[in-house]
């Protein structure tokens, strides 16, 4: 039970539930990190707010290419998990090939070749 001016810390990923029981005023703070579990992070993204995902996407190709590439190297290992599983179905909810196209577009841009991603 957490007392009036006590903190209380919960590492990443940690699951947790707050119950109140009484009025009360929390400040919380929640960030992106690539030192946890960043490709979960990007997954989650992904499949709630697929607008959001592709304009991240974008400034990380401008400004952090090296997590860019993770996003695609995590994209690619999730398409063959699923092309062993399930010929012909693509993961997160079936429209991965609606990312593959972008992805093709920025890695191309990114690399500077024009290798295709199979998506």
């Amino acid at each position: 039970l957490q007392e009036v001016g006590e903190t209380v810390f919960v590492p990443n990923g940690w699951m947790h539930v707050v119950l109140n029981l009484e009025l009360s005023v929390a400040v919380t703070h929640n960030y992106a990190s690539e030192f946890g579990p960043f490709e979960r992070m990007w997954e989650e993204v992904w499949r709630e707010e697929r607008d959001f995902a592709l304009r991240w996407f974008k400034g990380l190709k401008r400004e952090r290419e090296d997590l860019a590439l993770r996003i695609v190297a995590f994209q690619r290992r999730q398409q063959d998990e699923d092309c062993d599983k399930d010929k012909g179905k693509d993961s997160l909810n079936g429209e991965m090939g609606e990312f593959g196209g972008h992805v093709h577009e920025e890695k191309s841009d990114i690399e500077g070749g024009n290798g295709s991603i199979c998506l």
